[in-house]
């Protein structure tokens, strides 16, 4: 479950991070309005995400990795940081692997908590995942002083750090009862 926990904190860093970085991308095209743009374009990409997910069924635990991967797959392109055009679909893209990603560790937490403790590994997630983005969100504006590109490169690699931790949890076996 701490490894759980982890992995979705690093998740959060990455999601905490594109609300910061996008608005010096903004700044830097000149066109401060485009910020709304570009999260409603990784807002529409998650709904669709999830949308495509939910018609999927929630599968086993093993698919954890592979949707961490996808989560962060779709941050890879971001440092290129493109023309305002490109960057919108890039934004898009980004988002989709976000609610898959949410909902298999939500079940996973269910799978690995002792029983009678559902409730509290939920919170734990939700908590790790919200201290996750404020994380992400603090770090990325220093990064994004030092340049965009700089700051964008925060997602993938916290993705990535994700990644690792499910593909730890797909492995670890359920806590069995007490008896």
């Amino acid at each position: 479950m701490v490894v759980l926990v982890l992995g979705v904190a690093c998740t959060g860093a990455a999601v905490g991070s594109i609300p910061v970085v996008p608005t010096g991308y903004a700044e830097a095209a000149g066109n401060r309005g485009l910020i709304g743009w570009l999260l409603a374009c990784q807002a529409a990409g998650a709904l669709i995400g999830g949308l495509l997910y939910a018609r999927a069924g929630p599968g086993r635990p093993s698919r954890l990795p592979l949707l961490a991967a996808c989560f962060a797959l779709g941050y890879v392109p971001l440092p290129l940081a493109p023309a305002p055009a490109w960057m919108t679909l890039l934004q898009a893209v980004s988002g989709p692997g976000l609610p898959p990603l949410l909902t298999a560790c939500f079940l996973a937490a269910d799978r690995l908590a002792p029983p009678g403790t559902a409730v509290e590994a939920f919170a734990w997630i939700f908590t790790a995942f919200t201290v996750g983005s404020a994380t992400g969100a603090a770090l990325a504006g220093p990064l994004t002083d030092v340049s965009v590109r700089t700051g964008f490169a925060f997602a993938p690699l916290a993705a990535l750090l994700a990644v690792a931790a499910m593909a730890a949890v797909a492995t670890t076996r359920p806590t069995p009862p007490n008896s």
